[in-house]
C-alpha cells in the first residue's frame, strides 16, 4: 500500500480526461505513466502518454508479479508497473473502472472523478484524435465503454461533466482537492 495521494480520473474514450490530467499536472500533480500494448497513435509521445511495450512484455511482467495493476481493453494491455510509482510524490491516474477498484485498494488517500461528456462530442473527440481514424475500431470502444461504465458514477467520489470549457471543469476538480 501507497501513502501518496491519488486523484483518479475515470472517463470514457473521449471524454477529455487525458486533457483534464495534463493540466492538474500543471498543479504539481505526477502522471502516473501507465504500460500498454496498444499500437502508437498519432498523438502519443513514447514515455509520456504511455511505456510502449509488446504483449510478450507485458505478460512476462505479469508473470513476475510486476505489475500493480492491469487489464485488457480492446485486445490490449494496459496497467501500472511498480517502477511507476515513487513514494512520497502525488499523482493522477488516467484509469478504466478495474483500474479504479485496483488503484483504490493501493492508495487508501485517493479521490476520485468521472468525467461526463455527451456522446456526439466523444465521437467527435475519438474521430479527430487521429488524421486516418479506425472508425471500426472507435465504434467498438464506443460500444464496449458503453458496458464498461454503465454503473461507475455510484462508485467515484465526484461526477464532473466536461463542457468544452477546459478551465471550467479543471476548476471544478481543483474545488472539490483543495481540501485533499
Amino acid at each position: 500500500m501507497f501513502n501518496n495521494k491519488l486523484i483518479i480520473l475515470i472517463g470514457r474514450s473521449g471524454s477529455g480526461k487525458s486533457t483534464i490530467e495534463s493540466e492538474l499536472i500543471k498543479h504539481g500533480f505526477k502522471k502516473i505513466i501507465s504500460h500498454t500494448s496498444r499500437e502508437i497513435r498519432d498523438d502519443d509521445l513514447i514515455g509520456e502518454s504511455y511505456h510502449f511495450v509488446d504483449k510478450e512484455f507485458f505478460e512476462n511482467e505479469i508473470n513476475l508479479g510486476n505489475f500493480l495493476e492491469y487489464a485488457i481493453y480492446n485486445g490490449n494491455y494496459y496497467g501500472v508497473h511498480k517502477t511507476s510509482i515513487k513514494e512520497g510524490e502525488d499523482y493522477v491516474a488516467v484509469v478504466n473502472p478495474n483500474g479504479f477498484r485496483s488503484l483504490t485498494k493501493l492508495f487508501p488517500n485517493n479521490i476520485s472523478f468521472y468525467i461526463k461528456v455527451n456522446e456526439k462530442t466523444m465521437l467527435l473527440r475519438a474521430l479527430n484524435r487521429e488524421e486516418c481514424p479506425n472508425c471500426k475500431i472507435i465504434c467498438q470502444r464506443f460500444l464496449s465503454d458503453e458496458i464498461e461504465f454503465s454503473n461507475i458514477e455510484n462508485e467515484v467520489d465526484y461526477v464532473i461533466f466536461n463542457n468544452d470549457n477546459i478551465n471550467e471543469t479543471v476548476n471544478k476538480i481543483l474545488k472539490n482537492i483543495k481540501d485533499f
